[in-house]
């Protein structure tokens, strides 16, 4: 019930932001928005980064509890889906897909040992940082910028919980990992930079940092620690995620 409770809270206020944000004419396109596809009663129906709720009957083949990135289209003409959730009702658009959507892959925390000064560079790391553990089932979308040459390709990408950091408490670095493989083409070539998105799973620092005081809440402070321009960059900027207290 409680579950329900916190839905209605983030669904509610996405609707309101994109009410304010004037997304009322009942017609819009998304370029590309990154989707956490579920299931209710039945009813398969994805819960986007954009803060709308949306279906479709692609929507069928694709397995709940997988992220999709995808961009899709809305016009009024399509009608929408009733949705119940904690005994309210909730529309959801019924969309068109614009081209075949691609299933982004969920990554964990690993505990094998590393050393980051043997990371290949990144050029930025973007997160987005959903604090709610309920409406993408406590998972990050981190988008991640590299230069990569023809030949080359991306092998793996990992995280890891900084436990020799010094910060202060309830300040949590993510130490971020890239692999790149294959050989060049053409080694005097220009690299080109290019975009992938991951769906982080946050659940192990929520369960590793967190309290037991359900009512008394804390944040935890979380930033990113990469390598960039062959130096470790972590990033200024903080993220917020609000946990069970002490």
């Amino acid at each position: 019930m409680r579950k329900s409770f916190l839905f209605l809270i983030i669904v509610a206020s996405g609707l309101i932001l994109s009410s304010c944000l004037g997304d009322t004419s009942r017609h819009y396109t998304q370029p590309l928005d990154y989707v956490y596809i579920t299931n209710e009663g039945g009813l398969t129906y994805g819960r986007t980064l954009s803060n709308r709720l949306i279906t479709s009957n692609e929507f069928l083949m694709m397995m709940p509890g997988t992220f999709q990135s995808m961009s899709y289209s809305y016009e009024e003409v399509n009608g929408v889906t009733p949705l119940q959730i904690g005994g309210q009702t909730f529309q959801l658009d019924n969309i068109d897909l614009n081209g075949t959507p691609v299933e982004i892959h969920k990554y964990g925390f690993s505990s094998m040992p590393y050393d980051l000064e043997t990371s290949d560079e990144f050029l930025q790391i973007i997160p987005y940082a959903i604090d709610d553990p309920i409406y993408f089932n406590d998972h990050w979308f981190i988008e991640y910028v590299y230069a990569i040459k023809k030949g080359e390709r991306v092998e793996d990408i990992s995280f890891y919980i900084n436990e020799e950091s010094n910060s202060p408490i309830n300040e949590i670095i993510i130490d971020v990992m890239l692999e790149i493989s294959g050989t060049p083409d053409d080694p005097n070539a220009n690299a080109t930079n290019e975009v992938g998105v991951v769906a982080l799973n946050m659940a192990q620092i929520r369960s590793q940092f967190e309290g037991t005081n359900d009512t008394n809440k804390k944040q935890l402070r979380i930033k990113f620690n990469y390598k960039k321009n062959a130096s470790n960059n972590t990033t200024d900027q903080f993220y917020n995620l609000t946990v069970k207290g002490n």
